[in-house]
């Protein structure tokens, strides 16, 4: 059976139209995968371009890091020595403190000690005066040490009779005018000692010995000191020589006469 012209040409018509659209639909799938791919690639490309980018500035930032981290410990470094410098400085200001503290008590010290030693010159200058005015001779003899120790050197004739240890009127006289000077020093410890040449004791003498004599003439002088003036006792102490401790040479008369003393020190301070 023979088909007419028109049915057949109905018959293409969808074909060819089915045709056209799968043709389009597989060139618009096809550009799409193309266009897919190219920003597929774009994409990749610039991920690429950015974790360059990204390791580069990681790679700077861990060398800014490090860089960082020196200028800190170098910081660190100099901080710390700065403060040891100012401890060293601190110290030494001190200790430079504590020296001229030091040195400004010496000196309060040495300048306490002048006013002292000037004033004790001008109390024995007024005692020696006292007892050479009672006197009216030159048989005492005062001298100041270094050791700011005073001695009071007075001949035995001054205060005792020959071999005797009973102190004379004109003796206690003498020894209130040297008490009221010791007691200017409450704080000084006195020593009295008692000195003979060296000829032996007559035997109707009440001592058996220059020793004996000496001894005893240091006992009443202190316990002139103390009842009398009231020196403290505890400040007192006595000494007798006899004659083992001459000034002078015992062969001469004038020697001799030197010899037979009494010596009364007055310690230093303190």
């Amino acid at each position: 059976m023979k088909r007419s012209k028109g049915n057949i040409i109905y018959t293409i018509i969808p074909v060819l139209i089915l045709g056209a659209a799968a043709a389009g639909g597989w060139y618009y799938y096809y550009a799409e995968a193309n266009k897919n791919k190219t920003f597929e690639k774009d994409s990749r490309s610039e991920l690429s371009s950015l974790t360059r980018s990204l390791e580069k500035a990681q790679a700077e930032n861990k060398e800014l890091q490090a860089a960082l981290e020196q200028e800190v410990a170098k910081t660190s470094l100099t901080t710390e020595e700065l403060k040891a410098e100012l401890e060293k400085r601190q110290l030494a200001q001190q200790s430079l403190k504590n020296e001229i503290s030091s040195v400004s008590e010496e000196k309060s010290e040495l300048l306490s000690q002048l006013e002292q030693e000037q004033e004790s010159k001008r109390q024995i200058a007024h005692l020696k005066n006292r007892l050479e005015q009672e006197l009216n001779e030159s048989r005492v003899e005062i001298t100041q040490l270094k050791n700011q120790m005073t001695v009071i050197k007075l001949t035995s004739e001054v205060l005792f009779g020959s071999g005797s240890a009973e102190i004379t009127p004109a003796g206690k006289k003498v020894l209130s005018i040297i008490a009221d000077s010791l007691n200017a020093y409450p704080d000084r410890a006195i020593t009295v000692e008692g000195h003979t040449d060296n000829i032996p004791i007559l035997q109707y003498k009440k001592y058996d010995s220059n020793w004996e004599l000496s001894t005893a003439r240091g006992i009443a002088a202190i316990q002139f000191f103390q009842q009398n003036n009231q020196v403290d006792p505890q400040r007192l102490k006595v000494v007798g020589y006899g004659q083992y401790r001459p000034v002078a040479s015992n062969d001469s008369a004038e020697g001799r006469q030197l010899n037979r003393r009494i010596e009364i020190k007055l310690s230093p301070p303190g």
